[in-house]
C-alpha cells in the first residue's frame, strides 16, 4: 500500500485549460528535465507558478530553453498555462521522512 501511495504523490494535479483538473505523471517531466546535465530535479507547484528545482551545476542556456518546453510539455497533457520557473540549487528539498519527492504540490 506505501508504494502506491507514493507513486499517488508523485502525480501533480494541474488546473485543466478545459476546467476541473489535469494529472501529469512525473514522465512528463522525465522527458523533458532529463535532458538537462544536473544530478537531480524536483517540481513545486504551488497555485499559479510552478518552479524546478535542479541539484548540480548550471547548465549552458537551461534556464532559458526548459521553461518553454516544460510549458509545452503541460499543454500538451491538457494543463493549463502556468508560468515556470528553472533554479539551480545546492541539494534538494528532503520530505520529513527523509526522501526526495520528485514532485511537491504546495497550498
Amino acid at each position: 500500500m506505501d508504494g502506491i501511495q507514493g507513486r499517488l504523490e508523485d502525480v501533480l494535479r494541474l488546473p485543466g485549460r478545459e476546467g476541473g483538473t489535469v494529472a501529469v505523471h512525473p514522465n512528463v517531466f522525465h522527458d523533458v528535465i532529463d535532458l538537462a546535465p544536473a544530478a537531480g530535479w524536483q517540481v513545486v507547484y504551488a497555485p499559479g507558478r510552478l518552479q524546478v528545482l535542479l541539484a548540480g551545476r548550471p547548465g549552458p542556456a537551461l534556464e532559458q530553453v526548459l521553461p518553454g518546453a516544460l510549458a509545452q510539455a503541460l499543454l500538451a497533457q491538457g494543463a493549463a498555462p502556468v508560468p515556470v520557473e528553472v533554479r539551480w540549487v545546492d541539494a534538494l528539498p528532503k520530505n520529513a521522512l527523509g526522501k526526495t519527492p520528485l514532485i511537491r504540490q504546495e497550498g
